[in-house]
């Protein structure tokens, strides 16, 4: 198994293993580098994209069911709900294959994308992201009943995030400089880690302009209806 120099760390596992022995950043490294090879299959064999961001889905579904499940008690003081949306203001990474896939649902389900907004969002960084005016913050897919319009194909970066703190926390522009305390599986991260190694990463509107820029021509310059 080739080891590879460069990854695209999540912030979270860069945390869990800042103070780890050299052995255990080995071995993270090698899980990483088989999930790095199992995705490039899927790629090398003409998976489409949207699809391998779905199968890399359900692995990470998996793996977070098994963590729950292990640390039941830990799991167990979870206080994300339904409708709480604040982590949907949040700025997110995701793959290029869930941008591929993201583009493609906003089609199946008539979601207008506004490029206009993306690429101001765009332009932000962490740090500025919260002090955007409140209607730029919002993910593009988060629906007028502030539940999430694709929620069972959302990111890798949603599907491992659970709060245990107040969820009023997520509410980066109103608690400046205070985190929301999550639960955390280091598997969750090593897969996810894979992922934007794989196949590269960025926030969500840059990732998503790459796909959708391309459309510009014949969709017209401020919305983008797929």
């Amino acid at each position: 198994m080739p080891h590879r120099n460069v990854y695209e760390i999540t912030a979270l596992l860069h945390t869990m293993l800042r103070d780890e022995p050299m052995a255990v950043r080995e071995a993270v490294a090698c899980e990483v580098d088989e999930y790095v090879d199992q995705i490039q299959h899927q790629v090398t064999t003409r998976v489409p994209l949207p699809m391998v961001a779905r199968i890399v889905h359900g692995a990470l579904d998996e793996i977070v069911h098994i963590g729950k499940v292990e640390r039941a008690e830990q799991a167990a003081t979870i206080t994300c709900t339904k409708g709480c949306n604040h982590c949907c203001h949040m700025v997110v990474a995701i793959s290029k294959a869930e941008a591929e896939l993201l583009v493609h649902l906003a089609g199946v389900h008539s979601i207008t994308l506004d490029v206009a907004r993306l690429r101001r969002q765009s332009t932000q960084t962490e740090d500025s992201w919260p002090l955007q005016p409140p209607q730029d913050r919002g993910c593009p897919f988060l629906a007028r009943d502030g539940l999430c319009a694709v929620y069972e194909d959302r990111p890798l970066s949603c599907r491992k995030y659970f709060v245990v703190s107040e969820p009023d926390l997520c509410d980066a522009a109103t608690h400046v400089g205070l985190e929301a305390l999550t639960w955390v599986d280091l598997h969750a991260e090593i897969l996810t880690t894979a992922a934007f190694t794989q196949g590269g990463c960025g926030f969500m509107p840059t990732m998503l302009l790459e796909v959708l820029e391309p459309l510009q021509s014949t969709k017209g310059d401020h919305h983008a209806t797929l």
